[in-house]
């Protein structure tokens, strides 16, 4: 058979499956081969055969080789209309998601996946290439977010960052597009949001050991002085925009009280409080001591003149500002706004004054922000939703964290603000959402220590947006010796 018979069959069959008769990153053409191998769809690089799982029906054996070089699988297409729909790569590794009316009119779809090796002169300094894909038509712009899921070749720490990167063809190279995922619990999965299609590729940052992982999340480590273990369990959030997105975890310290998570768990974007080192506040603000506190650390404010404070031990540069309306606002060296207590839910106050301001929101240099509502019960704010991606511009949020509470035994009270503050509610459900359809589902199981009563969080799984669950994380704690 001669090489325009080859040709003709190989135009044939590329139509019928939907595989490119040219490479899709950079438009070369490819050629054909004849081989005797059983599977077809076998593609080449520099020589190497790098065979598929996909066994095609006909006669003829044929390897593809493209002449850039770039190695591909198998494509797989579909027609999405105004309805959405959903649609996954041949191999089960990438899937996007159009939510409905993402599409004003049906389109054709195609997935189709790049060999990371194929592209990895093009990653940024400093980075690892972790998957590739080709999403077409490219430049398909959207009315609302898309969402693309990796699931890695190999397992990652769950809370790692891998940022997405956007390919170059012109210049051959991968640009990072500042949005930042984490790695969700099996270690495997991470999700992005899309508005236009294009060549897409998962980064993962090669930072040195012992950076913060997870979007700001901090593995708390053992504390050397008084033996206190920690751990650190992240929730997946869908990303935001340029990066601005909240970073959340369950961190477990032994020398921690009972919270809203039980006995020793936190669950705390930041808030700011009067001090009790020496006993109660005075309520009088040229006297009282600050703290800020998150699960990552409590740091001292120290005023320095009228209403601006600044950390006793200076690290990030922040100002905190205590504003004429009973709330705060912090500004970073990079310019960025956090905002707390602006709503009374997201106060703790008591007849004396405020004690306690949550924080409210977090914006951004380019007006992207994450809003943080409470709720209030018995004198305790409790986190109760998060919504992002918006901006300042007028852009309304599409991503959203709800909090769901349950009533609990062990009820315990507060009196060291000088007004009863108690907790009678704990988490049960964290539910991640994307233009209000759900992406995952966290639900927390408890039991009550058979010493002290005290609410102990044995159990976290994590469920899909179609309800599969993954395998849950247990925790169980020692036992008094005479039981």
């Amino acid at each position: 058979m001669d090489a325009r018979d080859f040709k003709e069959i190989l135009a044939e069959k590329l139509l019928k499956r939907g595989m490119p008769r040219h490479c899709g990153v950079c438009k070369s053409f490819v050629r054909c081969s004849n081989d005797n191998l059983e599977n077809t769809c076998v593609w080449l690089k520099k020589g190497r055969k790098i065979l598929s799982s996909f066994k095609l029906v006909f006669v003829l054996s044929i390897i593809l080789t493209v002449f850039c070089g770039h190695v591909f699988a198998q494509s797989v297409s579909a027609v999405i209309g105004p309805d959405g729909g959903e649609i996954v790569s041949s191999d089960g590794k990438v899937r996007l998601t159009i939510p409905e009316g993402a599409l004003s009119q049906e389109k054709t779809i195609e997935v189709l996946q790049v060999s990371n090796e194929s592209l990895s002169d093009a990653a940024p300094a400093g980075a690892s290439l972790l998957s590739v894909v080709e999403c077409r038509p490219n430049g398909l712009a959207f009315n609302k977010p898309v969402l693309l899921t990796y699931l890695l070749a190999q397992a990652e720490i769950p809370g790692t960052s891998v940022e997405l990167g956007l390919y170059d063809s012109g210049n051959d190279e991968i640009l990072p597009t500042g949005q930042v995922s984490t790695v969700s619990a099996d270690g495997y999965t991470v999700v992005f949001s899309l508005e236009h299609f294009s060549t897409y590729a998962a980064l993962k940052n090669l930072t040195p050991q012992g950076a913060p992982i997870g979007g700001g999340v901090k593995i708390p480590l053992p504390d050397m002085f008084t033996g206190a273990f920690g751990h650190s369990v992240p929730i997946s959030v869908s990303p935001g925009r340029k990066g601005v997105q909240p970073a959340l975890a369950l961190s477990y310290r032994s020398g921690n009280s009972n919270s809203w998570v039980g006995q020793g768990f936190s669950l705390n974007p930041g808030f700011i409080v009067r001090s009790t080192r020496l006993g109660p506040p005075s309520y009088d603000d040229t006297k009282d001591a600050f703290y800020f506190i998150t699960d990552a650390g409590t740091t001292e404010l120290v005023r320095l003149v009228d209403n601006l404070y600044q950390a006793k031990i200076e690290s990030s540069f922040t100002k905190f500002y205590k504003e004429a309306d009973d709330s705060w606002r912090a500004v970073g060296k990079d310019g960025s706004v956090l905002y707390f207590g602006q709503l009374p839910d997201a106060k703790e106050t008591g007849t004396a004054g405020t004690f306690a301001w949550y924080l409210t929101k977090v914006v951004d240099t380019n007006g992207n922000y994450v809003l943080y509502s409470y709720t209030k019960d018995r004198a305790k704010a409790y986190l109760s939703l998060i919504e992002y991606t918006g901006n300042e511009m007028g852009v309304s949020p599409t991503n959203t964290v709800e909090f769901v509470l349950e009533s609990r035994q062990d009820i315990f009270s507060s009196y060291i603000s000088t007004s009863k503050i108690v907790t009678a509610k704990r988490l049960k459900e964290i539910i991640t959402k994307v233009n209000n359809g759900p992406v995952w589902k966290y639900v927390l199981e408890y039991a009550y220590g058979s010493d002290t009563g005290r609410s102990l969080l044995t159990g976290i799984t994590q469920y899909s947006s179609d309800d599969k669950n993954l395998p849950a994380q247990r925790f169980t704690y020692q036992k008094p010796n005479d039981q």
